[in-house]
């Protein structure tokens, strides 16, 4: 477990070009992972870039901060779900990203922790995927789900389903409040 204080802090639009950066290494990151050997220089956009400064109500964006400085970032937006009409709208993380030289530190746990007692609390849906040749964030999310995903005595439910995406196979996570 991290020793220091986990911190989630707002990306305001003064923060852009940073932002922008680090979603360009992240995404070059991911496209290794699916087997792809990227050009030296190549620049990835984020095809979301838009709605994400647009749609203030729907998107979120927040750095991971530890001691001051800034060791990730996580997205979350609202989505649109018909098959729980009584919830409130169920909010996807559509990014999470622990910078390369702070990983294996327990800090994507204790974020990931953070999110589904904060989410279980209010009795909302939290959800998210994971491209299946991710194994280290699939194990994250398997082993954290598994731990700390069961309810602790509220009815609440984590599911793990697999699908195929346009980016390949894929695992989508959804924690949600359970029938009573």
């Amino acid at each position: 477990m991290p020793t220091a204080a986990i911190e989630l802090a707002e990306i305001h639009p003064s923060d852009e070009q940073e932002f922008e950066q680090v979603l360009q290494e992240y995404l070059r990151e991911l496209d290794v992972i699916a087997g792809g050997e990227p050009p030296p220089g190549q620049t990835y956009a984020y095809p979301f870039w838009e709605e994400l400064w647009r749609e203030s109500g729907a998107h979120a964006r927040f750095w991971i901060v530890v001691d001051e400085g800034k060791v990730g970032c996580i997205l979350l937006r609202d989505i649109p779900a018909a098959e729980w009409p009584d919830l409130p709208l169920p909010t996807q993380i559509t990014e999470f990203c622990v910078f390369l030289p702070f990983r294996n530190r327990e800090i994507g746990s204790a974020v990931l922790k953070f999110l589904i007692d904060d989410f279980r609390q209010r009795g909302e849906i939290l959800t998210w995927d994971c491209l299946k040749l991710n194994t280290q964030a699939e194990r994250l999310y398997d082993r954290v789900v598994g731990e700390y995903g069961k309810g602790a005595g509220v009815n609440w439910l984590c599911r793990k389903t697999e699908s195929l995406a346009e980016t390949g196979p894929t695992l989508r996570y959804v924690c949600v409040p359970d029938s009573p």
